[in-house]
């Protein structure tokens, strides 16, 4: 097995200087997900933040920019999702810097699926939600090739 991919101290320190976020109280790793994308669980005085470095070849920014365009419109139509946190100076979704592409989410605390009835029934109906809200969207960005949104153009 393949170790994880990791941030650097400096990188971090970098990073983290582009979001307004108040004071760090603590930062976990968060060893989720990807290996090739390092993320890290956040706490500030401000709350809990999910921070992400995009793996190489998903980061490409016009690609990001479609997932946060959509993410954005979700948000907007109170669909229940982790918010996106824009960086300090433009208030940009994303943080490009020394070659990679960066995302700081608000964490939210969940648990796993139980294959109860219950959680299954929510998750229907928060997916029904979904679909319903993404019914009349339009992206602003051409749909990444190969993905499902492209292929239903």
């Amino acid at each position: 097995m393949s170790d994880r991919e990791k941030f650097g101290t400096d990188e971090l320190a970098m990073v983290l200087s582009h979001f307004d976020i108040g004071v760090i109280e603590a930062i976990k790793d968060f060893p989720r997900g990807s290996r090739k994308a390092p993320k890290l669980l956040i706490q500030t005085e401000r709350g809990e933040y999910l921070l992400k470095r995009r793996a190489k070849g998903k980061d490409d920014p016009f690609k990001v920019a479609f997932c946060h365009a959509l993410q954005l419109y979700l948000a907007q139509k109170q669909f229940p999702l982790p918010h996106l946190v824009g960086t300090r100076k433009e208030n940009n979704s994303m943080l490009q810097t020394m070659g990679n592409v960066y995302e700081l989410f608000e964490y939210i605390r969940g648990s796993g699926y139980d294959n109860s009835p219950e959680a299954t029934y929510d998750s229907g109906r928060i997916l029904a939600l979904y679909h319903k809200l993404l019914r009349d969207y339009t992206p602003e960005y051409e749909p990444p090739t190969g993905s499902y949104h492209y292929n239903r153009q």
